[in-house]
């Protein structure tokens, strides 16, 4: 009895240990972060994927799917290329994006991703000094941001550390542009004599003696047939001087008669 007591002792020392451990792994385990900005003019946006603290890891694969923007091209992290200055670890990568609206990147150390003093002792002639705290991966590159209505940009990660597997990683990075309305053209002329009140008005600068002017102005003018006077003002007085010249005829024949 007293033997199974201390059997059942230390199992349950060993198992609180496993827990308190696998505790201790989790505390200190890395995390990764995904930080997008846009460019001045505001048509490129610039994906950066962060490993934050992720000491040991080995190798991942990044998949970005990907809308609204067009995908530009890849570049490895700052931090990422300074492993290659180290003496005995190295960091590679490879792009695949034959896939529309999509693209994979693929990545390993030579080693893994070592804390900032083992890296620091490790230079390759010289001190070697890499943020291990936010250790840039990779930066994807989007254009033709401000010609979207929407985008959306969906990065996923999965990854390898020394000791196995790591938590899957997911962000999504969503965004809108307002298109302003077409400017609405305010008419304040009847179509079709822009060009007469344009003349009517050069011809109001211009001198009398403008022959270019005179015709313009000739072609405006209402066509008379009277010598300067409208033959419709003209008709009543017409009529009074033909009654009179009759009356005054037969005066002379009634006198003659006589």
């Amino acid at each position: 009895m007293k033997l199974a007591k201390k059997v059942l002792a230390v199992v349950m020392a060993l198992g609180l240990i496993a827990v308190m451990s696998a505790m201790a792994f989790a505390a200190n385990a890395g995390s990764y972060s995904l930080d997008v900005t846009k460019s001045e003019d505001g048509d490129t946006l610039y994906a950066t994927l962060y490993a934050h603290d992720y000491i040991g890891l080995a190798s991942g694969t990044v998949t970005v799917t990907y809308s609204g923007v067009k995908f530009d091209h890849a570049s490895t992290g700052t931090q990422a290329k300074a492993v290659n200055d180290s003496l005995d670890n190295s960091f590679t990568a490879d792009v695949n994006n034959t896939q529309a609206g999509k693209v994979i990147y693929g990545f390993y150390f030579k080693e893994n991703l070592w804390d900032a003093s083992t890296f620091y002792e490790n230079g390759d002639g010289a001190p070697l000094a890499i943020d291990t705290d936010n250790f840039d991966i990779v930066t994807f590159t989007f254009t033709g941001a401000k010609d979207a209505a929407s985008y959306e940009i969906n990065v996923n990660v999965s990854s390898k550390s020394v000791d196995g597997d790591n938590a899957a990683f997911a962000d999504t990075c969503t965004g809108t542009n307002e298109v302003a309305p077409a400017p609405v053209k305010v008419v304040d002329t009847i179509p079709g004599t822009e060009d007469k009140k344009d003349d009517e008005k050069k011809c109001d600068d211009k001198k009398a003696d403008d022959k270019a002017c005179d015709t313009k102005t000739a072609s405006t003018k209402t066509v008379k047939t009277d010598g300067g006077k409208n033959t419709g003002d003209n008709g009543v007085i017409a009529v009074v001087a033909g009654v009179i010249a009759l009356a005054g005829a037969a005066f002379v024949v009634t006198k003659k008669r006589k």
